[in-house]
C-alpha cells in the first residue's frame, strides 16, 4: 500500500521538433534597388506534421531585431516584406530570422540576398542633334 509519503512528482518538459523551410526566394537572390518583394517561410511541427503559430524575429544586417506574431493569413507561414530602397550600400544584404514557440524547438534561419542599383546615363554634351565635321572627331584606339 502507497501512502502520500511514498510518492514522489517529478516535472518534465516534452518540446516538439521543429522545422524552419525558406519558400521563397532562394538563398543568393538578386533585386533591383527599386523593388520589393517578400521572405515567405514555413514553420512546422515534424512529429505531428502540422503547421506551428509561433513568434517571428528578424535582425537586417546586424541592426534592430523587429518581432511579429503575425503569419501570411495561413498557420505556419510567415513573411518579412523587404523594401529594397532603404538599403546603402548596394550589394550583399542579410537577414537573421528566428521563430520561437513554447514547448517546441526554436529555429533560425540566415538569409542572404543582393541588391543592384539601378542607375542611368544622361549624356549632357554633346547634344544629340549636334553635327560635326571629319576633322573635328578625334577617334581614340
Amino acid at each position: 500500500m502507497y501512502t502520500r509519503e511514498n510518492v514522489q512528482f517529478s516535472t518534465f518538459s516534452v518540446y516538439g521538433l521543429t522545422e524552419l523551410v525558406l519558400i521563397d526566394p532562394i538563398q543568393g537572390a538578386s533585386f533591383n534597388s527599386d523593388e520589393s518583394f517578400n521572405i515567405t517561410l514555413y514553420f512546422r511541427d515534424t512529429i505531428n506534421n502540422q503547421p506551428i503559430n509561433a513568434k517571428m524575429w528578424y535582425c537586417i544586417n546586424g541592426g534592430i531585431w523587429s518581432s511579429t506574431t503575425n503569419n501570411n493569413g495561413t498557420v505556419g507561414y510567415y513573411n518579412i516584406t523587404i523594401d529594397c530602397s532603404i538599403f546603402d550600400p548596394y550589394g550583399v544584404q542579410n537577414v537573421l530570422i528566428s521563430l520561437n514557440q513554447t514547448y517546441f524547438y526554436n529555429k533560425s534561419l540566415n538569409f542572404n540576398f543582393n541588391i543592384i542599383g539601378i542607375t542611368e546615363l544622361i549624356l549632357i554634351s554633346p547634344s544629340q542633334d549636334e553635327i560635326f565635321n571629319t576633322n573635328q572627331v578625334q577617334r581614340n584606339a
